[in-house]
């Protein structure tokens, strides 16, 4: 039985799915490669056979699943006590399994590790000005962090979902698996399985780890979910499908409006992990006034809409019978694309955070070259 199983969940994108699977079988360590596929078809077929590796294991359902049920049947087919799931644009660092084995000798008693991925915008990705282009999170440090403090942040609407310990940023005990299963009756009981797996992480553990070394590098290509919400405009057919097939017939919870707008749909998914984990517990309902806050205050961010985040605030404002200050809503702002450039980021305070790499000048195009040079550059 294998230490570690990496999931790769996929359906029908062959394109991309060769080569999320060679970056997490060049990986050091005891591991398995679980990949779940959705029904897929002839062409995912072809990509499974021509690997001949006893460290591959294929899943296939024979109808098309919503993406949840998917990954729960993965859950059932992999045998690790270590599980992490990346999408099937994505790549694992080659050190991943052996960053593990050192960590975990050090803090044997951890059940999830978490990390901040290192990032690469595929060719084909549908925002233009990020296209082909590599960001490498420079080392930091390893520690351990509250669940409660980042459980309550979170909440509260204070901080994003980039800062859950989600299965898709982190390895996670098979125990802490099974104790939200008992909870929640399934680890992916609703329409975002990675959301609702850091909220879940969260209620499982009192500390986690944070490592400083990025894991795994997330990759945005044509068919990526989360960029097609946070972008509607650019592409909708993947946000269609997605709607009519893991969104359309859910119920969107009673404190929210009915809405496929992105921070409406992860406003549902803590609703819901506020009733399956917390048992609908006071301190942790859904605070309307920071949600409506947010709305306004990111509408004129690059690649929002802003008519839509207007119109979301607006029509949940009136769910709850309240008026909006006029100073909150904000007036239309033009957002040009960012102008994209090479080398260091710092952060507010001028601390170096990140590397950011023209693929098209380093030759890359896929994530296992990117995950090749991130290696090359000291990245993992």
């Amino acid at each position: 039985m294998p230490r570690y199983s990496v999931i790769i969940p996929t359906r029908d994108r062959p394109d991309t799915l060769r080569w999320s699977i060679q970056t997490a079988l060049a990986m050091q360590g005891d591991f398995e490669v679980v990949v779940q596929d959705n029904a897929g078809g002839a062409d995912t077929r072809a990509v499974i056979h021509a690997f001949d590796d006893p460290r591959l294991v294929w899943s296939r359902t024979d109808v098309p699943l919503p993406m949840s049920e998917n990954w729960e049947q993965a859950l059932d087919r992999c045998s690790g006590e270590w599980i992490h799931v990346i999408g099937d644009d994505d790549g694992m660092m080659p050190g991943a399994c052996t960053f593990m084995d050192m960590l975990l000798t050090q803090v044997p008693e951890a059940e999830v590790v978490s990390w901040t991925p290192h990032t690469y915008w595929w060719p084909d990705c549908v925002v233009g000005y990020n296209r082909n282009r590599l960001y490498v999170r420079l080392p930091g440090v390893t520690g351990w962090q509250s669940a409660r403090s980042i459980e309550q942040a979170y909440f509260g609407q204070r901080v994003g979902w980039d800062a859950l310990p989600m299965i898709y940023n982190a390895f996670v005990r098979r125990s802490v698996i099974e104790r939200v299963r008992k909870k929640a009756g399934a680890y992916f009981p609703t329409m975002a399985p990675d959301i609702f797996s850091g909220m879940a992480n969260l209620w499982a553990v009192e500390r986690f780890v944070r490592a400083g070394a990025a894991l795994s590098v997330r990759g945005t290509s044509r068919h990526s979910i989360g960029v097609a919400y946070l972008y509607p405009k650019l592409a909708p057919a993947v946000a269609q499908r997605f709607t009519s097939e893991s969104v359309a017939g859910r119920p969107m919870h009673r404190s929210l409006i009915d809405s496929d707008h992105t921070q409406i749909l992860l406003a549902n998914e803590q609703c819901m992990a506020h009733i399956l984990l917390h048992d609908e517990r006071p301190d942790y309902a859904l605070p309307v006034a920071q949600l409506l806050h947010n709305l306004l205050a990111q509408a004129n961010a690059p690649g929002i809409d802003f008519d839509a985040s207007v119109d979301a605030a607006m029509r949940l404002a009136e769910h709850h019978g309240v008026a909006l200050p006029p100073d909150l809503v904000p007036a239309r702002a033009p957002t040009p694309d960012p102008i994209m450039t090479n080398g260091l980021f710092s952060d507010t305070h001028g601390k170096p955070m990140m590397l950011g790499i023209d693929g098209e000048l380093a030759g890359l195009r896929n994530i296992l070259d990117a995950c090749r040079l991130t290696a090359a550059v000291g990245g993992g």
